[in-house]
């Protein structure tokens, strides 16, 4: 009898995606002047992005933010954006009201969206893949001020 190894997706530990959930939030949570900009389900579909790192890739040079050359050869990972993964927004509201009661970000309504922004507590964990993460929220915030039907198609091209 052949044995099967158990590979753990580290993208999804609790502790890993509320600390890149929470990145997401406090770097791109306001525009300039302070303003909110950030709803949920475009916070998402960012959180999406930096879970899928070749998706990422691609992204970025849809809007000519980075040079067709991916560094992502065929990842052990797949994806399921195709089938409405980057649209789910329910795992990250509830990760974005556990990080509210800990002061960590502040939900709020906007009309008929909710936004997120940073909150009083912050955090900081300084390794390579929090690195990564923020290079690759810096190239994502001239982008928050679009719309979300407009990203989403420029990540299913």
């Amino acid at each position: 009898m052949k044995s099967v190894e158990f590979i753990a997706d580290y993208r999804d530990d609790l502790y890993v995606s509320l600390y890149r959930r929470w990145l997401i939030v406090d770097q791109l949570g306001f525009n300039r002047a302070r303003t909110k900009v950030l709803s949920v389900q475009k916070a998402a579909f960012f959180d999406f992005l930096l879970k899928n790192p070749k998706d990422m890739h691609d992204f970025l040079v849809s809007f000519k933010k980075l040079n067709g050359n991916s560094p992502y050869a065929d990842i052990l990972y797949s994806n399921d954006a195709e089938h409405g993964a980057s649209l789910e927004v329910k795992d990250f509201l509830h990760s974005m009201l556990v990080l509210e009661t800990q002061g960590y970000v502040e939900v709020s309504s906007d009309g008929l969206e909710y936004l997120v922004s940073p909150g009083v507590n912050r955090l900081v964990i300084d390794t390579e893949l929090t690195a990564r993460w923020m290079l690759d929220i810096s190239l994502l915030k001239p982008l928050v001020s679009r719309s979300l039907s407009v990203l989403q198609k420029s990540s299913l091209r």
